[in-house]
């Protein structure tokens, strides 16, 4: 793939063997695969999977993740979920959840009377994630490198929602009762899926307790995502709703692994006059 090629079935083809059978045994492992196709960067496939209930949402895209890494080692691939592992200008890689909450088969995010067809519950719930995207950005881009994608192509700036809007962190969808969700647009492909959930979760339930409201017009004058992961981990540490919903000791542990190991390896690659994309790289590629 040389980046030229974003949804070519032709370029699938040429390299069939890999992609099908990553289909077929992710489908055996009991991952729902809804399609698979090439991206805009080189070397990017992306995976769309179907839904889930609650956490199995993060099993799947776990299993996902360490299939599809095993399944191109054997085959002499390097599959890696590291965020943007070249220089190359443009796309780098997400990691997109989207979801809506349920009452039965009812989902309680769509209003038919509204204009919008969002409710009062979708709002708030958006509402809170708006409210908390500066923190939620430390666990869901939660590497150095992660911070090559923020504020880039096809990437969120800042903390804001739009309806239908593909540019805002938050992207309402409301086409019909079953499939009016909010996708969150934060998490980078080297987040943990279980932790982009909880997060999820977190922010959310705050905006749904104290009916937090949404503005779901993008503004060129919304809050401004952080741009590095110190910013992230800061705002993390001040942000008490994320922090109690973690706890002490996840964001203790959490936060001395990003600063007393991976900013310092990076700063000490650049210290010492070595390629900064390169020590992410050794750092992460292998292991994302």
């Amino acid at each position: 793939m040389n980046g030229a090629d974003i949804f070519s079935s032709l370029i699938v083809e040429e390299h069939a063997e890999l992609v099908y059978s990553m289909g077929e045994l992710l489908t055996a492992a009991g991952v729902d695969v809804a399609a698979i196709h090439t991206e805009a960067a080189s070397g990017q496939l992306e995976i769309a999977l179907g839904t889930k209930l609650g956490v199995q949402s993060a099993d799947q895209m776990f299993t996902l993740k360490e299939a599809v890494k095993e399944i191109a080692l054997k085959r002499g691939w390097q599959a890696t979920f590291m965020t943007k592992p070249t220089a190359e200008p443009g796309c780098s890689s997400g990691m997109h959840f989207s979801g809506s909450l349920w009452t039965g088969d009812k989902n309680a995010f769509h209003d038919a009377a509204d204009s919008e067809k969002l409710s009062a519950v979708g709002r708030h719930w958006t509402a809170g994630l708006v409210k908390h995207a500066a923190a939620l950005t430390a666990v869901l881009s939660p590497t150095v490198n992660c911070y090559r994608r923020l504020h880039g192509t096809f990437a969120p700036d800042r903390a804001d929602c739009g309806l239908e809007n593909r540019n805002a962190s938050f992207r309402f969808v409301a086409s019909s009762p079953r499939t009016t969700y909010v996708e969150n647009r934060l998490p980078s492909s080297a987040a943990n899926p279980y932790v982009v959930l909880a997060a999820t979760v977190a922010a959310g339930i705050d905006g749904l307790v104290n009916r937090l409201e949404l503005s779901t017009e993008t503004e060129e004058d919304g809050v401004e995502l952080p741009s590095s992961l110190e910013e992230a981990l800061s705002a993390l540490e001040a942000d008490s709703v994320l922090c109690d919903a973690f706890g002490e000791q996840f964001i203790r542990w959490f936060l001395s692994l990003k600063r007393d190991v991976e900013i310092v390896k990076i700063n000490k690659a650049k210290d010492e006059g070595l390629d900064e994309l390169q020590a992410q790289r050794e750092l992460y590629f292998r292991f994302l």
